[in-house]
């Protein structure tokens, strides 16, 4: 089910879970409280696209660094752009860990939220980089997908350290 909101792409499960990853990222918000705040804000979404929402989320935050090493195989260069790398990221969770979901559908809803959100030329590239990421056919399992050290620095402000 697909429910529009106030910003320009609708809101799925898909980029439910990419606005909640973005959130977590950019501003160290708690992914628990993120995820149930952007839940409650779309409860029209079926129990279905909560799970997958949910799925995505937990996932990508899991499988992070595996992910972002995949994913930079097809980067020539940093992508500044926040937005676009969420999306890259919940779509190579879909790709290279999930058997539900076909490749496909991973590239076209992330290309189709980059084109709402971002624009055709910034679409053009999640295509291209989603497409030969699928292209591989490679999976991952949980295991081999475990945290490893991410090389995308998403612009937000500094963890504040502790004082000892």
């Amino acid at each position: 089910m697909t429910v529009h909101s106030s910003t320009t792409a609708p809101v799925t499960a898909r980029t439910l879970a990419a606005r909640v990853v973005l959130r977590v990222f950019r501003d160290a918000a708690y992914a628990a409280a993120a995820l149930d705040a952007e839940l409650s804000r779309h409860a029209e979404l079926d129990a279905r696209d909560r799970a997958l929402a949910t799925e995505l989320v937990y996932g990508v935050l899991r499988t992070r660094g595996a992910l972002e090493r995949r994913l930079a195989r097809y980067i020539a260069r940093r992508v500044d752009d926040a937005v676009t790398r969420v999306h890259l990221l919940v779509a190579a969770y879909q790709i290279l860990l999930l058997d539900r979901v076909p490749p496909f559908a991973a590239v076209d809803a992330a290309v189709t939220a980059v084109r709402a959100e971002r624009g055709a030329r910034l679409a053009g590239f999640t295509n291209a980089v989603l497409l030969g990421l699928a292209a591989t056919g490679e999976r991952l399992t949980p295991a081999a997908a475990g945290p490893g050290l991410p090389f995308i620095q998403i612009p937000g402000p500094t963890t504040p350290t502790k004082n000892r």
